[in-house]
């Protein structure tokens, strides 16, 4: 990637951040607090990383999908097993196909790229 940009919906979590960035050798992590909504209307990306549950991810989902361009990577982690179907019912409804998905226990996260 020429530019990773990380945003953070929990202010609380901003800490923690910084500090696992300064663990792993970085002198800043250059997270902002926010989603989607904080960049230019005309900002779109190639790819999407979310780790978030599904009722912190739902809302949010108007704002992935008008930001992706097509071709797009949107990889979703800290999905619970359980509710496994109600993201890929929106992704056959949004032109989204699968291409991996990974589980452990009670977790499950997918790769998905928008055609």
């Amino acid at each position: 990637a020429k530019i990773a940009i990380g945003t953070e919906i929990d202010p609380l979590a901003l800490p923690c951040i910084a500090d696992n960035f300064a663990k792993n050798g970085f002198k800043t992590s250059g997270a902002v607090l926010g989603f989607l909504d904080i960049f230019r209307e005309e900002a779109h990306f190639d790819v999407i990383v979310c780790n978030m549950i599904r009722s912190e991810l739902w809302p949010l989902r108007d704002d992935i999908e008008s930001r992706l361009l097509p071709g797009a990577d949107l990889i979703l982690s800290g999905q619970l097993a359980a509710e496994k179907d109600y993201i890929l019912n929106w992704f056959t409804e949004s032109g989204f196909v699968i291409e991996a998905e990974a589980s452990k226990e009670e977790w499950w996260g997918v790769h998905a790229k928008r055609i």
